[in-house]
């Protein structure tokens, strides 16, 4: 203004000039008072952002509701809410759009800071969806619940839902049919025994008998026995036909459990839920009254962000959680990537319930006015429809995993380390059966070749001097040559057995000795 007064009297401008100036000046310190006070520091360090209503507005970033798009804007159903209402409702009043509609920043602090502040009582507002349990906050808030979610999800480990822990839990199921099944099976079998030791002489006892009886009643339940038992009499023939049939039945009620369990989804509820069952939920939400309520959960705890709670049931601090199925439907895009299949998490129910994603603010700093309520009302049905077709997404649910072998056998320790045990003892027999294969051969060369010790007489040697000569003779050869001589030694004892009886021993082990020494020192002279 003194700018202005001054500049009245140097030049001659128009009125409306001066008023323009004035004016974008006024904007310009608005803009700089505005600025100032987003940027003024609070206790955690945090900033204060700006919004059309008199006090600080914070809120926590979270889809569908509100979060940051791909163009760094905010969007979500509150947002998208908000926004058809500010569209429709400019005809029913004009006011609508400064009283409803909230300037949002890109720039978000996080959920555990907004709750301190407002726990701590450090701001003067706040603008956070709430899911349903409103009794942190004061007697001077009050709750506005633009939208609602229609279900939760109940979030497990993938591995839970597998089918290998489904069939321990469908045994233990049938547990009392197997105790049944065991006390009829040693029943019969007593009878079985005392039929096989009437009217006969038995060297076994009642109780070995009793042992095989046992045996042939377990094994003829789901076949038809083994080979070495098998009814010795019509009486047993005839019982046990009867017992056949009565092991068809069982096994088919066992089988119909053990499936009925593995394909329903019903572990989390009455009776067949957990032991000791643990939940984690979101601290300060509706999901704890559901775990107790709805889900019979033995313990609860309470983490401050859904990554605390996707990483709890990871690591088994709990084994399931229930989440907001909106957020849920989210979720589960991106909780998987890069995790192991040991740690992927999966939902596999989801319960029908509305919570309401409620708004606080503080009545004493803002009221609607009667003519704002009546517009708000008339539209607030087509602005949610508008803000659910937009953002509303279908969770995806696995009722049953079946994990693929590879899967198995590569990404689980147990089957990791049988996969290398096999390996390694298939890999040692594989080498045994080589090296007894060489040896075998190494013997097989040897055999083929039989060493023949020839000892000259020593008196035959001028220089007193024994010498031992080894002729090689191949395997075959020798053993023809052993044939001929026996069919020597049979031709002469024949001839001879009509004239002397002594003299055929004599002349056999003569004419024996004279083939092998005459041959073997004919091959020695010759080198052969």
């Amino acid at each position: 203004c003194t700018f202005l007064l001054h500049f009245r009297n140097k030049t001659n401008i128009t009125y409306t000039m001066k008023t323009t100036i004035l004016l974008l000046m006024l904007f310009l310190i608005k803009k700089t008072l505005q600025e100032d006070k987003q940027n003024q520091s609070i206790p955690n360090g945090q900033s204060i952002y700006e919004s059309t209503i008199p006090w600080p507005a914070y809120f926590w970033e979270i889809k569908p509701y509100i979060f940051t798009n791909e163009k760094g804007r905010l969007a979500g159903m509150i947002v998208d809410y908000f926004e058809e209402q500010r569209r429709v409702g400019m005809s029913c009043f004009n006011n609508v759009s400064n009283s409803y509609l909230i300037k949002y920043s890109n720039k978000l602090p996080d959920r555990e800071s907004i709750l301190q502040f407002y726990n701590n009582q450090s701001v003067e507002g706040y603008f956070l969806p709430i899911f349903g349990n409103n009794s942190e906050y004061d007697s001077n808030s009050e709750i506005y619940a633009p939208i609602s979610a229609t279900s939760v999800s109940l979030v497990a480990k993938q591995v839970e839902v597998e089918l290998s822990n489904k069939l321990v839990k469908a045994v233990i199921d049938s547990a009392l049919l197997g105790i049944v099944v065991v006390l009829i099976s040693i029943t019969f079998s007593f009878v079985y025994a005392l039929i096989d030791q009437i009217g006969k002489e038995k060297t076994k006892t009642f109780m070995e008998e009793l042992y095989l009886a046992i045996s042939f009643c377990v094994t003829t339940m789901s076949t038809v026995g083994y080979g070495d038992m098998v009814p010795s009499n019509q009486i047993s023939r005839l019982i046990i036909v009867q017992w056949m049939v009565f092991g068809l039945i069982i096994s088919s009620l066992i089988t119909g459990s053990i499936t009925k369990f593995v394909y329903t989804d019903h572990d989390y509820l009455p009776p067949y839920r957990d032991k000791n069952i643990q939940i984690a939920v979101l601290n300060n939400s509706a999901e704890y009254k559901i775990a107790t309520k709805d889900f019979f959960a033995d313990k609860v705890t309470n983490y401050s962000t859904y990554e605390e709670i996707f990483d709890a049931i990871r690591e088994g601090k709990s084994k399931y959680a229930i989440v907001n199925s909106d957020i849920a439907a989210y979720a589960q895009d991106t909780w998987n990537i890069g995790k192991s299949p040991a740690e992927r998490l999966v939902v596999i129910f989801t319960k029908p319930i509305m919570i309401p994603i409620q708004i606080g603010y503080r009545s004493s700093k803002y009221s609607m006015s009667d003519k704002l309520a009546v517009c708000v009302d008339y539209y607030d049905g087509q602005a949610k429809e508008y803000a659910y077709a937009r953002y509303r997404k279908r969770v995806k649910t696995t009722e049953l995993y079946i994990p693929t072998m590879a899967e198995f056998i590569l990404c689980y320790d147990i089957p990791r380390a049988m996969l290398i045990a096999c390996c390694t003892l298939i890999s040692l027999g594989i080498l045994f059966d080589l090296t007894r294969y060489y040896l075998k051969r190494q013997r097989q060369k040897r055999s083929d070749k039989i060493e023949i010790n020839e000892t000259v007489d020593p008196d035959d040697d001028e220089d007193g001097v024994v010498e031992n000569y080894f002729v090689d003779v191949p395997k075959a050869d020798w053993s023809n040559l052993k044939n001929e001589i026996d069919a020597l030694n049979k031709t002469i004892s024949t001839m001879l057995h009509q004239q002397n009886k002594g003299v055929v021993e004599e002349t056999t082990t003569n004419a024996t000795q004279f083939a092998i020494r005459n041959v073997a020192f004919s091959l020695s002279e010759n080198n052969s």
